[in-house]
């Protein structure tokens, strides 16, 4: 008859445990993995798709509106932003009017700008249209005594008086009906 050392067996059951709880953790490590695998995959197709959608933005606008950038001195670049590079069309030095040659430019801009954008096709790519007003380095002192304060509200204004523009057009108002 052999005698065991019943030390030997707490052993064996203690290991045995630490062995199942190893393949346990192993098993939440590996479902961990595939969890962040499949997230990053959703998130490269997610980039990818926004990739090409901007790009296919960017050569229809460029496409729709290349002559006329030129004529009226706009600079469409990758990012999609629109930027008007001839500060003496848009607005008198300190004021936030818009010129009678900027509210022609804006009628021929807008509608065709706005039948691009609301494409079936961009209707759930597209988030947000950010209209931005910008100022010259001349103080501003109709809206604030403070330089920077009148330029900063100058340059809110000057964005708000577009999109006013904007909304008192009549193709903004077939929009909504």
């Amino acid at each position: 008859m052999v005698m065991t050392d019943k030390s030997d067996n707490n052993w064996v059951s203690f290991s045995d445990i630490m062995t199942v709880l190893m393949v346990i953790f192993l098993f939440i490590a590996i479902s961990y993995i595939m969890e962040v695998q499949k997230r990053q995959a959703q998130r490269d197709e997610i980039f990818e798709e926004f990739k090409a959608t901007k790009e296919e933005l960017y050569n229809e606008l460029d496409s729709v509106f290349k002559a006329d950038f030129q004529k009226w001195e706009v600079k469409l670049d990758k990012d999609l932003s629109i930027k008007f590079t001839n500060p003496d069309v848009l607005f008198n030095s300190g004021k936030k009017d818009i010129r009678p040659y900027f509210a022609k430019i804006l009628d021929s801009f807008l509608p065709r700008y706005f039948n691009v954008l609301l494409q079936e096709k961009y209707k759930d790519k597209i988030s947000e249209i950010r209209i931005e007003g910008h100022t010259d380095a001349v103080p501003a002192p109709l809206f604030d005594n403070d330089p920077y304060i009148g330029n900063i509200l100058l340059s809110q204004y000057r964005s708000t008086e577009v999109l006013k523009y904007f909304r008192n057009m009549e193709y903004y108002k077939t929009l909504s009906d």
